[in-house]
């Protein structure tokens, strides 16, 4: 055996234990952090399957009541942007207080895009039905922002008005 090969044998076998060390010490390391790990991925994956209950919760705690307790508060959830800048325009300096969800896809351009908005979709809204009406109070009918509530708004399509009946405002 020549001298070249020996030490390139030796060197390997270093390398080696070296390598083999650094796995124990990572298979060390794990086992005692494991309880760990497996919390943080248990809260993110919860975080990630729950992040829409989550940040309504959220929304719903962080929700500052105060400017609608004592006035006039309108709800609009509809696909024109429009109408409800014109009324927001002409009756918020009487001090109507607006919750406009919009669903319009040129919601941006207005900033009243709703994330925070449950049960109705921009596709589900057009196919209007009596589940759709139902699941929508049954969602709503004691939440903290519908409850300040006084009337719907409906401009488009018009058979939104048919989704707020149960309510009786």
């Amino acid at each position: 055996m020549t001298r070249n090969s020996s030490l390139s044998l030796m060197f390997h076998r270093v390398k080696n234990i070296i390598s083999h060390r650094k796995l124990r010490r990572f298979q060390k390391y794990i086992r005692q952090h494991c309880i760990l790990i497996l919390s943080v991925l248990t809260i993110l994956i919860f975080i990630i399957i729950f992040r829409e209950e989550i940040t309504y919760h959220f929304y719903i705690c962080t929700l500052d009541v105060q400017p609608y307790q004592n006035a006039i508060t309108l709800w609009s959830s509809d696909y024109h942007i429009s109408p409800i800048q014109d009324l927001k325009a002409i009756l918020g300096p009487l001090g109507v207080q607006f919750f406009d969800k919009s669903l319009s896809y040129s919601c941006q351009r207005t900033r009243t895009c709703s994330p925070h908005l449950r049960v109705l979709t921009r596709t589900n809204e057009m196919n209007f039905s009596d589940q759709l009406a139902s699941e929508f109070y049954e969602f709503y009918k004691n939440q903290t922002e519908m409850n300040l509530v006084d009337a719907f708004v409906c401009f488009h399509p018009v058979s939104m008005c048919e989704l707020y009946m149960q309510f009786n405002r």
